[in-house]
């Protein structure tokens, strides 16, 4: 009855069966709690890409796609920057296909990832366009990083020290710098974890795994261990904390800053704290690689291994993880792309 499905509120995402039937993905959940074998319905099967007979690398059909892709990412980036009118955004209106621009220009957790991808653009083309589109965002970084939080690591790892490693100027390496030292000023000796959010906090994430990344680029630059082992620290403790036996990881703890004392997980963005967030998993995959590659920590390897072990096993047929793979109504929810990528 289509005409009860939609007035009951959920004709935004009807779907049709091969029979027919108009179903939508609420109702279909319903009915699969009380048969499972619904579950293997048509509409919710996808196809094995795994199974599929691709071209090589080497070949000439890869190699089009590959230039044809950063071409396209090219002309993406030319449209946003004329969309932004020099403010920050980070989510995009799915109607108009246009960013939403962050009220006041701040540049939130995402904008050194879109000043990297300027100066990857100058890096890829050699046109001095976007590196003067580099710069005149980066700008816009510089100097706010003793107010950040744990992005530090986001916000000077893609802008300010992959503008110095492509120009060598000494403006960026002060920045990037000013980063990692704001991650240190975080960082609580009584909990060995650097809070989320402020000195003090008494909550540390998974996403800060890829904050990390700013501490071994700095050590690098500087020589200074003291990079490299608050880093190093963090990064046991998370995996004390926060991976978990079967290799997925919780997103978020809880603890008493002053005692150390731990008090509970949780998620911000998962189904709910026992769940396993997608992106947090990739973040901890990632983020434990990098560090291995940086320290030759072969516990960081292990780690690495162990949760990408746990998302191979519980990942879609296409490839492409669900938003969380402990979601009980998961064939219904969304994918998460930037999951996969990451």
């Amino acid at each position: 009855d289509a005409a009860r499905i939609l007035s009951a509120g959920y004709g935004r995402d009807v779907r049709l069966l091969p029979k027919g039937e108009i179903v939508s993905p609420h109702l279909a959940f319903c009915r699969s709690l009380t048969d499972p074998s619904r579950e293997q319905e048509s509409m919710f099967q996808a196809e094995d890409l795994r199974k599929r007979r691709e071209p090589p690398l080497s070949s000439p059909e890869w190699k089009k796609s590959y230039r044809q892709a950063l071409e396209y990412i090219l002309e993406r980036i030319e449209a946003s920057d004329a969309d932004a009118r020099g403010s920050f955004f980070e989510v995009g209106n799915h109607v108009t296909g246009r960013w939403n621009l962050i009220p006041g220009g701040s540049p939130s957790w995402t904008g050194g990832f879109w000043v990297g991808m300027l100066w990857n653009a100058c890096r890829y083309t050699g046109k001095s366009r976007y590196r003067d589109m580099a710069e005149r965002w980066n700008a816009r970084l510089l100097g706010r990083e003793h107010q950040q939080d744990h992005d530090a690591g986001f916000l000077n790892h893609c802008s300010s020290a992959k503008g110095y490693d492509l120009t060598h100027e000494r403006r960026y390496l002060d920045g990037a710098l000013a980063g990692a030292d704001r991650l240190r000023e975080l960082f609580n000796p009584k909990v060995s974890l650097i809070p989320a959010w402020e000195v003090l906090g008494q909550q540390t994430i998974i996403d800060t795994m890829m904050n990390l990344q700013l501490f071994w680029w700095a050590h690098e630059q500087s020589g200074k261990e003291a990079y490299l082992d608050v880093g190093i620290r963090h990064a046991r403790r998370t995996i004390e904390l926060l991976v978990r036996k079967e290799g997925s990881c919780h997103q978020s703890v809880f603890y008493d800053p002053f005692s150390g004392e731990i008090k509970s997980w949780g998620t911000h963005q998962g189904y709910n704290p026992l769940s396993a967030w997608a992106r947090g998993n990739g973040w901890a995959l990632y983020g434990f690689t990098v560090a291995y590659q940086k320290t030759g920590v072969r516990e960081f390897l292990e780690t690495a291994r162990h949760v990408g072990s746990f998302i191979l096993a519980n990942i879609s047929p296409d490839d492409v993880p669900w938003y969380d793979f402990r979601d009980p109504g998961i064939i219904f929810t969304n994918k998460d792309t930037s999951a996969g990528a990451i």
